[in-house]
């Protein structure tokens, strides 16, 4: 597996480099799952940001996910199952451009060595609006958290470069770190995402903290170069892990607060 590894980025590289210049890009929708930085991503959400994380986690989790907007809860739900490195997921948003949005993802991760992974996903978009109906995409992730201070992350997305117009689409690309302070108990992180057609002078950028105020207690905040920000908690009872995370635009109106509650099912 190792030996495989750098004749893996050559091919994420020459990807990469055939895209550039395409036009065109899929924007994965948000909602249901909360924002977590692809280095700093510890559960089974991994799935949906960043596939190589999976391989640190081998318990059994379930996880499910509602949000909760315009002062109701929508109808717009998820979960994740994840298992020795492996990630199942699913999420419906309802009337996304007009349209139900149904995704399926599958995902692993596994150790290359010490406290290094990589890890790989398939999502599809069983219905939706427009472009995204029967959609689907390849994508590889990376994460290196050698030294305990920080970790560091890459995720190439739309490795397929599906076709939108007779042209294809773009790869997408994230990469983030994440640096650990006061015995890990605050994590800063930003990532930069941008496409294979774009310059890093145009890329969106993405900033965040992430602060343990109790051995249960979790609480998140992130704020992306538009001022678009979202601000989170985890409480940690064991056997459950109830979290969410609210988003806002940079004119404070609520954009959706996706709650979840995980456990573990075969825990005694």
């Amino acid at each position: 597996m190792r030996s495989a590894v750098p004749a893996l980025l050559v091919l994420i590289l020459v990807a990469c480099i055939e895209s550039a210049g395409a036009a065109h890009r899929i924007p994965i929708p948000e909602g249901v799952q909360c924002y977590r930085f692809a280095s700093a991503v510890d559960g089974p959400e991994a799935a949906w940001i960043n596939p190589s994380a999976l391989g640190r986690y081998q318990e059994f989790i379930v996880q499910y996910i509602g949000e909760y907007y315009d002062e109701g809860f929508s109808e717009n739900w998820g979960y994740v199952v994840s298992d020795r490195g492996v990630g199942i997921a699913y999420r419906k948003l309802d009337n996304f451009l007009g349209e139900d949005y149904r995704e399926y993802i599958f995902a692993g991760g596994k150790e290359l060595g010490r406290d290094s992974y990589i890890g790989g996903s398939y999502r599809h978009v069983k219905d939706g609006a427009g472009i995204y109906d029967k959609r689907h995409f390849w994508n590889i992730g990376l994460l290196f958290c050698q030294n305990p201070k920080w970790s560091l992350a890459a995720v190439f997305s739309n490795l397929n470069r599906g076709r939108m117009d007779e042209t294809r689409t773009d790869v997408e690309q994230v990469y983030s770190a994440t640096f650990r302070r006061i015995n890990d108990r605050l994590r800063i992180s930003m990532a930069i995402s941008l496409s294979t057609g774009q310059s890093l002078s145009s890329a969106d950028y993405m900033y965040g903290v992430e602060f343990v105020a109790h051995p249960k207690l979790k609480l998140y905040g992130n704020i992306d170069d538009d001022g678009d920000f979202a601000i989170g908690a985890r409480v940690n009872l064991i056997k459950y892990i109830i979290g969410g995370q609210s988003r806002f635009d940079r004119d404070g109106n609520h954009l959706g607060t996706p709650l979840s509650i995980s456990f573990y099912p075969l825990s005694k």
